[in-house]
């Protein structure tokens, strides 16, 4: 398993980063772990500055948000606690209805 770790600045999305984790147990303790080190790193330490996050799994969404809003550090830091690619379809299928 691996995790990227991309941002946006204006609308414009840049790639950080990707970590494997290897012969760890990819928990979701490791990627809040991981998520704030990179999160320190991108606002050289200025968490203030972080304002969302997102992930591409539901479960993974839910147990990050829950996590984060419980940290004094990150608990500022919005997340939607959806499925953003079931959002995704149904988007589509509003704005092109019959076509897939």
């Amino acid at each position: 398993r691996v995790e990227n770790v991309c941002f946006l600045v204006n609308n414009f999305p840049y790639y950080w980063s990707t970590k494997a984790s290897g012969a760890i147990r990819a928990t979701t303790e490791w990627t809040i772990f991981n998520l704030l080190q990179e999160a320190k790193a991108i606002t050289q330490d200025q968490l203030w500055r972080w304002v969302s996050y997102s992930s591409d799994t539901c479960n993974l969404q839910r147990k990050v948000k829950g996590i984060l809003s419980a940290t004094v550090e990150a608990k500022h830091v919005l997340s939607a606690s959806c499925d953003s690619h079931g959002l995704q379809l149904i988007f589509k299928d509003l704005l092109w209805p019959g076509i897939d």
